[in-house]
Formats: structure tokens, sequence, C-alpha cells
């Protein structure tokens, strides 16, 4: 009788364990994305495709071609196996490394075929080998239903010494980024040297460094994470809306197209990053 009783137990904690993968918050985020890309693939070949557009000049005209028809679907794709693996993140799933994987290898991907060699060797050098590790890491401190990491929380004084050398190093990498040679890397427009110019230099630079710690942190299952999420999220939206802005004025219409829709996706970011401080926040 005890036995059968434990054994009762045992499937509604398993139940109740496995059904949070998406809750309808999460579900309703990923229809919302599905229909953006839905509708963003066909207004980009009708709108902004160019088929004679060169990436690497020299190559085969078919090369150009093929990478000029493949490039924005792999960007959907990617986009896509991203907000997976940041629901089942902020859900405390480690199948997120998974399709963390998944989104880098295809980001490195875009980022070879558009020349931004610095982001191609972050994303292939740096996240794909540390989704590994965060599988590693987890495993060991999984629940006893082995569906959820265990939370840690993080001293304060740890935490805001770590968020303020944050600052600190991003506003110097983003001011290493104005050398030539490192914007060329980069693939970024120089434009015009203004206040708007270098403050963009600067938000770059601290939402390059706080994605790099905030990931560190969430392998390490520190709540805090989604503190530096949140602040780097709201710093991209920042950026991606004045890019636009700028954009509208140039009547540079392809880079504004892109630049929406990549303010689109970063929204979704923004909003499970709440949602996954608010989760990991729960006792």
């Amino acid at each position: 009788m005890i036995q059968q009783l434990n054994k009762n137990a045992a499937k509604k904690v398993n139940k109740s364990t496995h059904k949070v993968y998406f809750n309808k918050f999460h579900w309703t985020l990923i229809a919302i994305m599905l229909a953006g890309c839905v509708a963003y693939l066909p207004l980009y070949y009708t709108q902004v495709f160019d088929i004679n557009n060169i990436y690497y000049s020299g190559a085969p005209t078919w090369l150009n071609q093929t990478l000029c028809i493949s490039m924005p679907i792999i960007s959907v794709i990617a986009g896509i196996s991203n907000l997976f693996c940041i629901i089942l993140l902020a859900n405390k799933k480690i199948s997120n490394f998974i399709f963390g994987a998944i989104a880098v290898i295809l980001f490195a991907i875009v980022a070879v075929i558009t020349k931004q060699w610095l982001f191609a060797v972050l994303n292939g050098l740096y996240y794909l080998p540390f989704q590994f590790v965060g599988i590693h890491t987890w495993k060991k401190d999984l629940t006893v239903s082995g569906s959820e990491v265990k939370v840690k929380s993080m001293n304060k004084k740890i935490f805001l010494t770590i968020l303020g050398c944050t600052i600190v190093v991003g506003v110097g990498v983003g001011l290493i980024i104005d050398i030539p040679a490192i914007a060329k890397a980069l693939g970024m427009d120089e434009g015009t040297k203004d206040w708007l110019y270098y403050a963009g230099l600067i938000i770059n630079g601290i939402t390059m460094c706080a994605s790099i710690v905030a990931f560190q942190i969430a392998i390490r299952e520190y709540k805090e994470n989604w503190i530096i999420w949140i602040c780097s999220n709201v710093a991209v939206l920042i950026l991606w809306s004045i890019s636009i802005a700028e954009n509208i004025e140039l009547h540079e219409n392809a880079k504004v197209f892109t630049s929406a829709f990549t303010l689109f996706t970063y929204s979704f970011s923004f909003v499970n990053s709440i949602y996954g401080y608010l989760n990991w926040s729960k006792k």
C-alpha cells in the first residue's frame, strides 16, 4: 500500500515538473514569433532581395546567389532556435543548451556570410563550446526529477562588482571598436562620428561584454544572470531603435527592414528575460 502511494506521488511529481516546458505565455511568444517570420520572408524576398548582391568578390556567381537566397532563411531558423533556447533557459531546462548550440552555429554562419568575423569567432569558438560546458555543469545540479536545475543566488556585493566591471570593460571595448580594423571585422559602417555614433559604440561594447558575462553566470545557475540580460536587452532595443531612425532619414529601406526585424526578435528576448528572472526567483 505504501509502495503504491509512493509510486502515485512520484507520477504526480513527474507530471508537474514536465508540463512547464512551454506554458501559455511562451506558446503565445512562439506563435507571434512564427507569425512574424512567416510575414518577414515574403516581404524580404519581394521588397529587399537582390539576386545580384555580392557577398564575396571573385567568388562564382552561383555561390553569391546561393548565399543571397539562403541568408534570410538561415537567420529566421537561428532566431527561432534562439527563442526556444531562452524559453527553456527561463524554465530552468537543461535542453536549452541544445537549441543554443543550433542557434550559435547558424549565427556563426550568418556572420561568415556577412563578413562579421569577430561575431563569427565569438559564436563559433566561445558560445558553441560553452553550450556543452553548460550541459556538463547543469547535469550535476538537477532536481530530484531530473528536469530542472537548482537555482542559486549570488552575493549582492559580488554581483554589483561583476556588474560594475562589466560596464567599465564594455565602455573600453566600445571605444576599441572605433579602431578601423576592428570595426571592419565587426562589419560596422563608420558613419558620421557624432555623439550618437560613440553612444552606439559604447552600447555595443557593453552589450557584448554583458552577454558574455550573463552567459557564464547562467551556466553557474545564478538567477542574477537575468538582471544582466534585462539590462543588455534594453540597451540593444535602444540601439536598434536608433538604427531604424537613422536609416529612415537616409532612406535606406533595406536596412530599415532588417533592423526592424532584429528589433522584433530582441523584443522577445527582453520579455522572456523578465519572465526568467521572476521564475528563477521563485522559492
